[in-house]
């Protein structure tokens, strides 16, 4: 089920895969920062050793009872707008009160999968919300600030297609600031979700692996840290870190298979 909703000024896509049974638990996953600009759905044939499509990650989800959301981010994809952190934690907010009234789910039964920045996204959220029972992590950064050259740093987002409109941001300084006000290291700690669980590949070269340590001597008490061994940073590609995750959400939920 495809659909649209307003975040701000931005058109956010995506699509909702419903579980079988009725009132199912339900998954939102985020996205990381793309290399450049993808649309919603046209990755479907990509076979598995070149990496899963979110469709296929959603499908995995729904095969065990749970359903899930895919989006793109404004500025990502087939949603309008342009990239700024603040717009992300806001396009993460619209989605979670678009699908909480949703027939097809349990709302009491709600989790939220980030991977790379949808980790710092979804780390945020989770940690604003008493309503986010379960939040999975995977390449998680433990830190994030503002850029030192805003400019720079806009030029560059700008090349990779998640900042569009001409003249956007009209203040980078303020742009650069939100980076600020979304540290992981800040925001983990507050979270209430029931269960956490912080993945992360041994062989990232992106984000190392002391990042995931980092985060879970902050988190709270009753947080899980699973490090796969061999994995990388490229969440869709790393198949064990899916079914380590898919795993552990069967266990959340109760379910038995």
């Amino acid at each position: 089920m495809d659909f649209e909703i307003t975040s701000g000024n931005a058109r956010i896509r995506g699509a909702f895969y419903p579980a079988l049974q009725p009132q199912s638990p339900c998954l939102i996953i985020c996205h990381g920062m793309p290399s450049g600009p993808r649309i919603l759905g046209s990755e479907t044939n990509v076979p598995f050793d070149e990496g899963l499509t979110y469709q296929e990650i959603a499908q995995l989800f729904v095969s065990v009872g749970i359903g899930t959301v895919i989006f793109n981010f404004r500025g990502t994809g087939a949603s309008t707008g342009d990239y700024h952190p603040m717009g992300w934690v806001a396009d993460l907010e619209a989605v979670i009160s678009w699908i909480l009234v949703r027939p097809e789910i349990d709302p009491s039964n709600l989790g939220i999968l980030g991977s790379s920045m949808g980790a710092v996204i979804a780390i945020v959220v989770a940690s604003q919300r008493e309503d986010i029972r379960f939040l999975v992590t995977y390449a998680g950064p433990s830190t994030v600030t503002s850029p030192l050259d805003p400019a720079e740093n806009i030029d560059r987002y700008r090349n990779m297609g998640i900042i569009r409109t001409p003249g956007f941001p009209h203040d980078p300084d303020s742009w650069a600031r939100e980076f600020d006000s979304i540290s992981p290291i800040d925001q983990i700690g507050k979270i209430n979700s029931d269960h956490i669980l912080l993945v992360h590949g041994d062989s990232d070269d992106v984000v190392p692996v002391e990042a995931v340590y980092q985060l879970g001597e902050l988190a709270p008490a009753h947080t899980t840290i699973h490090v796969v061994e061999g994995a990388g940073h490229r969440f869709r590609s790393e198949s064990q870190s899916i079914e380590v995750i898919v795993d552990w959400m069967v266990k959340v939920c109760g379910f038995d298979l």
